[in-house]
């Protein structure tokens, strides 16, 4: 682990990294050197360490015979089942002579023949194995698929070269780490995908022990592939640490120095402590300076990064469509279009909505109604980001004073003047008409919503006379005779009262004085515009038919040009690329009062402190994190915009830190080209900085449910297929950028034999020279192997 005052590498990264020290059985593949299926094979060699803990990785010319390797490559091919859209076929690759020649132990085959069949464009494609899904392991899918189809990475486990590095670290110490269970299970699981011989047995064994050590992984939840990526390669590397030290030097002032001594410093520091082949691949270090405002003293720190998580950049503003309900009922209410920051709140609605209509901000009442009558009202500190597309807004003009003066049939004056009484003994009424009991799904509401206000006083005769005065617009002409005739026309229910009882009483004097309207009025939090009460109006079929025009039902508000406006404005197109997010992650910011730094100098705690990111060296493979979930006032939320990569020839040239003219010769001997190890010569300045994608990690759907999934490179035979769980298939390129892309799996183009594994391609790569794989052996060995442990306790 990374043994910096006891922050762990997942925990540096986001990650949950969780440190159990519990006792397991030593790990079976170890055990079982003697067996024939997992012979050890060493395709690298490790130079002599540099003076920065460095290593030279070269790979060694193979010792396998021709014959042998012939042999094992007609095994292979005659064993692996191809999907039935893929475009190989077992048949294409020939039937294969089991003559008792072909059994010999010597049997010899020229060489030309043998580079005809290794070179043939019929082999196998291996590693085309889909996952078992053992509950929501999903997530754990993809990025072992996207694991395995790191070339180095899977040629480190697969040719047992991880072994070595495993016993040392097990001689050591068993404070950290797994004591290699792990990874002995990682790289199991990697040598069955490899060999065809996947068995879900082996990836339920790998979920197992995997939530022995990380408490969050036991059970069936969902969780994060990035998180879960950054927890594997710690616990890996942990298990493979070959550094000896513990503890950390405190680092010099960074003051008077410069950023390649700087740097240096902590990459030394660092390495005594760390230095695994898992770091070899995935990790470098970035540059982070602060600089004080008042003194312009600069800061300077150097630290690893194993994923680099980019923000996406967002438009920043964007579209709702808000219906505006005057306080005039003869005026139909008007539906406009607003624009509103992206990141604002609903006092930023209430601005623009305030500022179109000419409406004081104060009048205003903004909240949601659907078919089954009204839902959330919303006040000024909430995050416009719970304000989704398609929601029905509408805002509601408050009368400034009372309603004028309206009569019923006692000529009573239930509705007063301005100048008629105080308006606390008056209450303000949103209500709207709906056929059926509201909030149900039978109900259906009708016609345009409205807003009074009343005398709290009114007997329910009284208060229903006033409500059908101030809906005249909608009602049959001349009703006064078949309203007294009718009595009660619908029925009134108050939105958001006590729970069962939102029913207004027609037996009750005075039913606004119900409880039900206090516990309404209580819900209109501060920020929420006026106080009110949201009122439905429950009619039946019979009686609506009746008093009700049927031109009217529909609910038809008029429409100003704004919502065409800014409709057109956000479905243009918004161009999001790779190269956008880099810019943003490396953008100088400035931070705010709650993130004040103290100055060194001053020794004062400085605000607005300029904060800037930038890459100071890079790994052999870089993963790419694109942050779609993001956290706001109202909660977790993700991101669904499209960002396009590039395949083939990510340059990241632009974001690198420039070396200084003065960098020290150590400095340039190192080259920083890779994470503790030194550069190829053979390799240009700007050739280091080019990547080419080949594995991607996806996520469909939202917040609350989602699925993973991956696309692979295949580095035999160049082919994208996509891995969804035991689904695997064929792609084509065209279709790799999405949405729904999670994390980028990019590796260094230019890779010299000096710096790292010449991992070849075709029918020279690596694979065809692996060990034979059973699953049958392996699991065989391990019932022996405790069996005999078993023995062995029993007689003690």
């Amino acid at each position: 682990m990374f043994h910096n005052r006891s922050a762990s590498l997942g925990e540096l990264h986001g990650g949950h990294g969780v440190r159990e020290a519990s006792e397991g059985e030593e790990a079976n593949l170890e055990r079982s050197k003697s067996s024939r299926h997992l012979t050890k094979k060493k395709s690298f060699r490790f130079g002599s360490r540099d003076s920065v803990g460095g290593r030279k990785l070269v790979r060694k010319p193979s010792m396998k015979s021709v014959s042998n390797m012939v042999h094992k490559l007609m095994i292979r091919m005659s064993a692996v089942q191809f999907p039935s859209n893929s475009a190989y076929s077992t048949s294409s690759i020939g039937k294969i002579d089991e003559s008792a020649s072909y059994k010999k132990k010597n049997f010899d085959v020229d060489e030309e023949a043998a580079s005809k069949i290794r070179r043939s464009k019929s082999m196998e494609v291996l590693s085309m194995s889909g996952l078992k899904n053992h509950g929501n392991t999903c997530f754990m899918n993809s990025i072992i698929q996207c694991l395995a189809h790191t070339d180095l990475l899977a040629e480190y486990f697969v040719m047992d070269q991880y072994k070595e590095d495993l016993k040392l670290r097990k001689g050591q110490t068993k404070k950290f780490g797994t004591r290699g269970e792990v990874t002995e299970k990682l790289a199991l699981l990697l040598k069955s995908l490899w060999s065809s011989q996947y068995n879900s047995q082996i990836s339920s064994d790998f979920k197992s022990i995997v939530g022995k050590y990380g408490v969050q992984y036991r059970g069936y939840a969902q969780h994060d592939a990035q998180e879960f990526l950054l927890w594997l390669l710690d616990k890996v590397h942990e298990d493979l640490n070959r550094a000896t030290k513990r503890k950390y030097k405190a680092n010099k002032e960074s003051s008077g120095r410069s950023d390649d001594t700087i740097a240096l410093e902590a990459l030394t520091n660092h390495t005594r402590c760390n230095d695994s082949f898992v770091l070899d691949l995935f990790q470098a270090q970035y540059r982070s300076s602060l600089k004080c405002p008042r003194c312009h003293q600069q800061s300077t720190t150097f630290d690893p990064f194993l994923c680099l998580s980019l923000p996406i950049p967002q438009r920043e503003s964007r579209p709702i469509i808000v219906t505006t309900v005057f306080v005039n009922s003869s005026r139909v209410p008007l539906r406009i279009g607003v624009s509103v920051p992206i990141n604002g709140t609903i006092a930023d609605l209430r601005n623009v909505v305030s500022d179109m209509t000419g409406i004081s901000e104060q009048s205003l009442i903004l909240t949601e109604l659907y078919h089954d009558g009204f839902h959330r009202t919303f006040h000024d500190k909430q995050s416009l980001s719970i304000v989704h597309e398609g929601d029905n807004i509408y805002a509601f003009e408050a009368p400034s004073g009372l309603f004028p003066e309206m009569e019923t049939e006692d000529g009573e004056a239930p509705v007063m003047s301005d100048n008629k009484g105080p308006i606390s003994d008056t209450i303000l009424i949103l209500l709207a008409n709906c056929q059926g009991p509201a909030k149900t799904t039978s109900s259906k509401r009708f016609g345009l919503p409205f807003i009074v206000r009343v005398l709290r006083e009114l007997s329910y005769e009284n208060l229903q006379a006033a409500i059908l005065k101030a809906m005249s617009r909608i009602l049959m002409d001349n009703m006064s005779s078949q309203i007294k005739k009718q009595g009660l026309v619908f029925r009134l229910r108050v939105i958001n009262g006590l729970p069962g009882k939102g029913a207004l009483s027609p037996e009750v004097d005075h039913p606004l004085y119900q409880a039900t309207v206090d516990r309404a009025l209580l819900s209109c939090g501060s920020g929420s515009g006026p106080k009110h009460i949201k009122v439905m109006a429950e009619w039946d079929q019979e009686t609506r038919v009746s008093f009700v025009k049927s031109s009217v039902l529909q609910e038809r508000p008029e429409e100003h040009r704004s919502v065409r406006e800014v409709e057109s404005l956000h479905n243009s197109s918004h161009n999001v690329d790779l190269e956008d997010c880099f810019r943003l992650y490396t953008k100088d910011e400035k931070l705010g009062t709650e993130d004040a730094w103290l100055c060194p100098r001053c020794k004062k705690l400085q605000q607005g402190t300029v904060k800037r990111l930038s890459l100071w060296s890079l790994p052999e493979v870089l993963v790419v994190h694109l942050k779609r979930f993001r956290q706001t006032s109202a909660g977790r939320t993700k991101l669904h915009t499209l960002v396009d990569f590039p395949l083939t020839g990510l340059d990241v040239t632009e974001h690198v830190e420039p070396r200084t003219k003065r960098s020290s010769p150590e400095s340039h001997s190192l080259g920083w080209g890779t994470w503790g190890r030194k550069r190829a010569s053979s390799v240009s300045g700007s050739d280091e900085n080019l990547y080419d994608l080949y594995a991607v990690c996806n996520h469909t759907g939202g917040m609350t449910g989602g699925h993973y999934t991956a696309y692979c490179k295949n580095p035999v035979d160049f082919t994208w297929y996509l891995f969804d769980d035991m689904r695997v298939e064929k792609i084509s390129k065209h279709q790799i950028v999405t949405k729904a892309a999670y994390l980028l799996f990019y590796t260094r183009r230019n890779v010299g034999s000096s710096s790292a594994s010449e991992s070849s391609s075709g029918s020279e790569h690596w694979v065809w020279r692996m060990p034979q794989f059973s699953y049958e052996s392996v699991f065989s060995s391990r019932d022996e192997l405790s069996s005999k442990e078993d023995s062995t306790t029993g007689r003690n």
